[in-house]
Formats: structure tokens, C-alpha cells, sequence
């Protein structure tokens, strides 16, 4: 059964942007260097430090991944974002900078049956102190309900922080739940998710 969404105005763009660029160049023959120019070098490199990944206003948290397999429906969370540079548009149509969270799901059936399940309506609660029931929809994929043989469903799932700070939050966890058969077989066995996972610092 589906829950009751709530949609939220504004528009929030959870999308990977890449590119790459490449151009001959003349191959010139150069000195080889010193051993105190490579220990110069390696110490500089050590001394940077890494900059987050980043996409538009979003950061990517690096290590985190999730998956499990419940009979033979392969659930995945590959990729995990945060912002506090969000740009919506209220109820007032006035536009206003918001925090988010976004989840990056991939759900693949390897059976002959069907399976239904409902991530895209999955609990947030973060370790600063917020539970939010619903996803915020206009940056969310349906990725939803019924799950036919051998089908593959990737999609974002995001929410907007009443309380901000993104980058305050330690641990995360999802609730959500999936059953096998399709979705008006109520009678079949129910496997209740709830993840609790750490974002890496």
C-alpha cells in the first residue's frame, strides 16, 4: 500500500555531471630529477589535503555504501550527498536556501516473481535530531511498488533538513519495508529495512 506523499514546490538537481577533455601534445624529452626534487614532491602531495567530490551545491560523502539480498531482491545504496546550499522555492514562491540529504538507490529482482517495495518512501532520521517521514518528492524518482522478473530500478532519494547542518550529521538511519508478490498480496510475509548507517567524517 502506498503511503500519502506530500509535494513540496522547488525544483533540487541530484545529477552526476562528467566530463573529460584530452589533447596531443609534443613529447619532449626532459632531464630526469633529482632525489631532492622527488622527496620535495612526495612530501607536497602528502601535505594537500583531499577535496570532496563535488556536484553543483552537493558533496559526496566518500565510503559509504549499503546493500542487502531478501530472496533474491538485490537492494543497493551506492551513493550518499549532502548540501546546506540548496535552492528552493516556498509555498510563497519566494526562493530560499535549504539543507538536504540524497541517497542514490539501485533495486534489481533476480527471480521469476514479482517483489514490491517502497524505498522512495523510506523514514529519515539523522543524528542531529530529525525524523522525516517523506522524501522530498520533486528531487525524488518513483522507483517504487512492483518489481517484475529481472527488472533493474535506480533512482535518487532526497530530503530537505528542517534543521540543517548537513555536514553535523554522524549517522543516518532508513526505514522502509518489502514484500514478495505484487502489491495486492497483503497476505504475503513482510520484510521490514531499518538501516542504521555512519557518514563518514
Amino acid at each position: 500500500m502506498k503511503k500519502k506523499t506530500i509535494l513540496l514546490t522547488g525544483l533540487v538537481a541530484v545529477s552526476i555531471a562528467l566530463a573529460g577533455c584530452g589533447e596531443k601534445q609534443e613529447v619532449q624529452k626532459a632531464e630526469p630529477a633529482t632525489t631532492t626534487e622527488v622527496s620535495q614532491a612526495n612530501t607536497q602531495d602528502k601535505e594537500q589535503p583531499t577535496t570532496p567530490k563535488k556536484s553543483g551545491p552537493w558533496t559526496y560523502i566518500e565510503g559509504f555504501h549499503w546493500e542487502d539480498n531478501y530472496k533474491g531482491l538485490k537492494t543497493e545504496i551506492n551513493r550518499a550527498v549532502i548540501s546546506n546550499e540548496l535552492e528552493i522555492t516556498d509555498q510563497q514562491g519566494q526562493l530560499k536556501k535549504v539543507s538536504g540529504i540524497g541517497f542514490n538507490f539501485v533495486l534489481h529482482n533476480t527471480t521469476e516473481g514479482k517483489f514490491t517495495t517502497y524505498p522512495d518512501q523510506a523514514v529519515l532520521v539523522t543524528s542531529t535530531g530529525e525524523q522525516i517521514e517523506t522524501p522530498y518528492r520533486r528531487a525524488t524518482k518513483s522507483i517504487g511498488g512492483e518489481i517484475d522478473k529481472g527488472v533493474t530500478k535506480e533512482g535518487n532519494v532526497t530530503y530537505i533538513l528542517e534543521r540543517g547542518n548537513a555536514d553535523k550529521i554522524k549517522w543516518i538511519k532508513l526505514t522502509w519495508w518489502a514484500h514478495q508478490g505484487p502489491e495486492t498480496k497483503l497476505d504475503s510475509p513482510t520484510k521490514e529495512y531499518e538501516i542504521e548507517l555512519k557518514i563518514p567524517q
